[in-house]
């Protein structure tokens, strides 16, 4: 597997508007294949640039960044994981797997037991093979389908 290694840090105000960017062509390009483009539409609408920036201060926003891009990006409140999006053109290149490693961490840091995150179709497999659980699973019709998943940190 080809890794790109780049540094995980807090997202910065300045990157909102690419951070909104990055995850609406995430989520037209990479989970198209698994929703309708209502469900598709729905979901870009719930992240624009006023909305990330309340994100940023309710959570701990992280960006990967390789180089000058901003290829992924994940967010952390409490024990729960929130808006994790890599660029298509990053993904199967370690990307997704340092920044969950990263927030595992973090999130272990503080004292988390078990991490939980509402998984969508398309992310689904990526976490059961880094050891999450699916413990429930929620139908919406305006943002499809989502898995609850879970995965122990401390004994």
């Amino acid at each position: 597997m080809k890794t790109d290694r780049g540094i995980i840090r807090r997202a910065r105000y300045g990157e909102i508007e690419r951070l909104s960017s990055l995850i609406r062509n995430t989520l037209l390009v990479s989970n198209s294949f698994d929703y309708d483009m209502n469900v598709i539409q729905n979901l870009s609408r719930q992240y624009s640039f006023d909305y990330l920036r309340d994100m940023t201060l309710r959570r701990r926003v992280y960006v990967h960044v390789t180089g000058e891009v901003i290829d992924g990006t994940v967010s952390l409140k409490g024990d729960t994981i929130y808006a994790f999006f890599v660029a298509p053109d990053r993904q199967r290149r370690g990307v997704g797997s340092r920044l969950l490693a990263s927030v595992e961490e973090t999130a272990k840091s503080s004292g988390v037991r078990t991490i939980r995150v509402d998984a969508s179709l398309t992310a689904q497999k990526f976490y059961e093979n880094r050891g999450y659980r699916i413990v429930g699973k929620e139908r919406d019709t305006n943002y499809g389908t989502v898995f609850a998943m879970e995965k122990d940190l401390l004994p």
